[in-house]
């Protein structure tokens, strides 16, 4: 009888005993002895978990032309490693071609007629399953020991701030410090409030290299994206937290539950608090919301000025009670509308609370000693708060520096003939690219910064716009809305609504959101005509401060 000879192995790696030339020499064998003749050899090297396999569909294939009659096997385990994939091969594979499947350990062919072989083939078949298993846990259990004791069973590039020492089996994880600072720094950033895209220009200006870069891959990833710096955000690695097995065979993420879950506190940069406070930062970036002015608005605090003791900001709505052609406007919580939230704060009159606060503005217009005293205190909260940033931009400062004296450098190697002129003019190029970026975040930051922070030119042109508005208040008695609406901007006033300890809504008149006057807001709620609480008592009792 013609027969192909079959051999599988799972990995490269197998032992020596086990390997496709020894399954080869025993069927060799075999067939030899039982007066065969071996016509081809094919092998697989892949799971047995599978029939779909190059060498095996060619064996079926040269059966199916008559190419030869039957296939020898080492052992039935190299057919497949499951008991239900055995039988498929035997009854829908071989069977329909008329050939027939030889075993050395058994001796002879499998007669699928004679029970005593079904019996055999399904006991060998179930033990082969069972051997499976213990493999696999026996790989899981010395997996999970050797990273236990800190060796790295992971392929490929590591993370930005990791790296690899040590080699094969022997391979750990340790911190890599050049990549632990730029990831610090990026934190910090994020941390302060800066967000992800001024983040990623600012690590590409400072000359950091981008995880392409730095894996290796130098065509790709010249400047950090968005992306980028979001991604090392998200990862819970930054907090020690590693998984292991987290493919399935097929390349597919499986589920949480099935991955191994591995807890390395030495390779941690963050704590839990701080990481969970980053992911819920990135998941909420979306929900800020602002409020354009309407044309025509005639109302003080409307685009989003009075802030809510809930934290969110007001709108000003217009309700006709009874249809009855008297429309009356109101400030409401945002939270009432498409935010769904619970809120206490009552619904305020907005004629009550805009003549309030143009009550304390006009105060604020008629006493320029006053609104400059304001306006200095304010501005030195602010500089203590920005302080950082004032840093980050004397930091830009510096790198524009360098960059400037590296381009000189540039010029004196090539005058002293260090430097080919294609190589001077490459090489300036670059450098004066990186200079424009520079510059460019470094006026962003500075705007940024002027926007944040009162400058002492800002300061008089302050006092000298709110003095003439001043002026002109004392010389008419009345100002006209659009001079109101530039008192308002011009001074940066505001309203933030909050609850004092007896339970009393307050209404601090701000300046750039620092508070200057408190007066009691309960007074100003709408009643409960249009869903607001008369008074303004808070709704649960709880009389917390917002």
């Amino acid at each position: 009888m013609e027969l192909i000879s079959y051999s599988r192995v799972s990995n490269e790696k197998g032992d020596e005993s086990y390997s496709h030339g020894a399954q080869h020499r025993v069927c060799s064998a075999y067939a030899e002895a039982h007066g065969h003749t071996v016509v081809a050899t094919y092998e697989d090297t892949m799971t047995g978990m599978t029939l779909e396999r190059p060498g095996w569909l060619t064996v079926l294939q040269l059966l199916a032309d008559g190419k030869a009659e039957g296939v020898v096997v080492y052992r039935l385990d190299r057919v497949a490693r499951k008991t239900g994939l055995v039988h498929l091969a035997l009854d829908d594979q071989l069977a329909p071609l008329g050939a027939v499947l030889h075993l050395p350990s058994l001796g002879r062919a499998v007669d699928p007629e004679l029970q005593s072989d079904l019996f055999l083939v399904g006991i060998e078949a179930l033990v082969s399953q069972a051997e499976r298993q213990n493999i696999l846990q026996r790989t899981r259990d010395g997996r999970n020991e050797k990273m236990a004791s800190g060796v790295w069973l992971g392929t490929g590039t590591t993370l930005y701030w990791l790296e690899k020492t040590g080699t094969k089996r022997q391979t750990t994880l340790t911190l890599d410090p050049d990549g632990v600072a730029v990831v610090q720094e990026l934190l910090r950033l994020y941390l302060d409030g800066m967000g992800v895209r001024d983040i990623a220009r600012h690590l590409t200006v400072a000359g950091h290299p981008t995880p392409s870069m730095k894996a290796g891959r130098l065509l790709t990833g010249r400047a950090w994206s968005p992306e980028s710096v979001r991604r090392i955000l998200r990862d819970e690695r930054l907090v020690g937290v590693f998984w292991q097995n987290r493919r399935a065979s097929g390349g597919k993420l499986k589920p949480k539950e099935e991955r191994i879950k591995l807890e390395l506190p030495h390779l941690a940069l963050i704590e839990r608090g701080t990481w969970d406070y980053i992911q819920s930062r990135i998941d909420h970036n979306s929900d800020k919301w602002t409020f354009a002015i309407k044309e025509g608005n005639q109302y003080l605090l409307s685009g989003g000025r009075l802030r809510c003791a809930c934290g969110g900001a007001t709108r000003c709505v217009t309700h006709d009670h009874g249809g009855k052609g008297r429309p009356h406007s109101y400030y409401r919580c945002d939270a009432k509308g498409h935010q769904r939230r619970e809120c206490a704060v009552p619904t305020l009159r907005a004629s009550a609370v805009d003549a309030a606060v143009w009550a304390d503005l006009e105060h604020f217009l008629a006493n320029p000693e006053f609104t400059l005293e304001q306006l200095r205190a304010v501005q030195s909260r602010e500089q203590y708060e920005h302080q950082d940033a004032a840093g980050l931009l004397a930091s830009y400062e510096r790198i524009a520096a360098r960059i400037k004296a590296e381009i000189d450098r540039l010029y004196d190697d090539y005058r002293e003939g260090l430097l080919d002129r294609d190589g001077y003019k490459e090489r300036r190029k670059a450098q004066e690219a990186r200079l424009g970026a520079a510059d460019d975040v470094r006026r962003d930051a500075e705007a940024a910064l002027a926007a944040r922070v009162l400058r002492d030119r800002d300061v008089e042109q302050i006092v000298s716009t709110a003095t003439t508005l001043g002026e002109l208040l004392a010389e008419t008695g009345n100002l006209e809305f659009s001079d109101k609406r530039k008192a308002i901007e011009v001074l940066g006033i505001g309203g933030q609504l909050w609850w004092r300890e007896d339970g009393e809504l307050m209404l601090n008149v701000t300046i750039r959101n620092v508070p200057v006057i408190t007066k009691e807001a309960g007074e100003l709620a709408a009643g409960e005509a249009f869903g607001g609480r008369n008074g303004g008592h808070r709704g649960d009792g709880s009389g917390q401060t917002s």
